[in-house]
């Protein structure tokens, strides 16, 4: 697995080879003794702080905001270790709306035009994933080109 300095943190950032949905990095940083997990999408470019432990050693939010910048910086490689390790985009049974030439969304939860995913491949030489619906429906995106709402 790929490690990435983040030099502002004094961290590095990497997939566990033992990990589990939802797909995240690991940022560790040993010398102040600290770990944040940032969440990642194969869907959508969504990014978010799962935890930092322990909290007594939580770096500021200045740190924070950096590390985040770094794991969107490299995303495409840790959705490709991500899939190398857990071969699970955690997609199955989400539930999604798609338009003729319009992105895909992922939703929150289930609405009147909603379909669900029966199954995701992401392909991370073609920066892809491939969508199954329980519907029938297939479809293949740009990893990251969906949104959330």
């Amino acid at each position: 697995m790929n490690a990435f300095w983040i030099e502002a943190a004094n961290a590095k950032a990497f997939v566990r080879t033992r990990d589990h949905p939802p797909p995240h990095v690991h940022v560790v940083n040993r010398a102040d003794r600290w770990e944040a997990r940032v969440g990642f999408s194969f869907l959508t470019s969504r990014l978010w702080l799962i935890d930092v432990t322990p909290v007594a050693n939580s770096p500021t939010s200045t740190t924070l905001n950096a590390v985040v910048g770094t794991v969107a910086g490299q995303l495409e490689q840790f959705r490709k270790d991500w899939w190398m390790v857990c071969s699970d985009a955690d997609l199955t049974n989400r539930w999604v709306r798609v338009g003729i030439d319009q992105p895909v969304v992922e939703l929150r939860r289930r609405c009147r035009d909603a379909v669900q995913i029966a199954s995701a491949v992401y392909d991370p030489v073609m920066r892809t994933v491939s969508l199954a619906t329980r519907d029938g429906q297939e479809f293949v995106l740009p990893a990251g080109s969906g949104r959330m709402e």
